[in-house]
Parts: C-alpha cells; sequence; structure tokens
C-alpha cells in the first residue's frame, strides 16, 4: 500500500534525487572541462609538429638542391678544359711562356 509514485516522492527522497543529480551535473561538467583542455593540448602539439614538419621539408628542399649541385660540380670535374679554368683563375697558374697579369683593384 505504500507505494508511491515519483510524483508523489517524499521531501527526503527528493532531495536525495537532486544531490545525485546535483553529483552527476558536476561530474559532467568536470568530464567536459578536462576533455576541453586535453582536446587543446592535443591542438597545440599538432601545430607545432605541423610547422616542424614544414621546417624539415623545406631543409630537405635545401639539402636536395646542394645535392644536385655537388653532382653538377663532381661531373664538371671530370673534364680537363675546367679543371684548367679552375686551376688558373682559383690558383692563378699558367702554361708555360704566359704571362699573368692580375689587375689591381
Amino acid at each position: 500500500m505504500q507505494s508511491q509514485s515519483a510524483t508523489h516522492a517524499s521531501p527526503e527522497q527528493r532531495k536525495g534525487m537532486m544531490r545525485r543529480l546535483r553529483l552527476l551535473m558536476l561530474f559532467l561538467i568536470f568530464f567536459l572541462v578536462w576533455a576541453g583542455v586535453t582536446i587543446m593540448d592535443q591542438l597545440h602539439v599538432i601545430e607545432q609538429q605541423s610547422s616542424r614538419l614544414h621546417e624539415l621539408e623545406q631543409e630537405r628542399a635545401e639539402a636536395m638542391q646542394h645535392n644536385e649541385a655537388y653532382k653538377q660540380e663532381l661531373n664538371r670535374l671530370n673534364d680537363p678544359e675546367y679543371i684548367e679554368q679552375r686551376l688558373r683563375k682559383d690558383l692563378h697558374m699558367t702554361k708555360e711562356g704566359e704571362i699573368l697579369f692580375i689587375p689591381v683593384e
């Protein structure tokens, strides 16, 4: 005979339900705050990593260009005319009987 429906709950039962509801809401708020902070932190890490990736890709492209230039220089060093040109320019060497003129600036 004491079956009570939710609309006819005693004040003490309502008080208990309200406490549980408040506790649940508090838990949900803390969870949402934690999730938001975690997501923001992860977004910051992703942004840093993507900028680092961009920098490394630029460095790689520059290294590839330098590598190509070195390959060309290596191929040119197999050419006797280029070697002679470099000897004359860099080491001021001359052939026998030639006179070297160095302009004064």
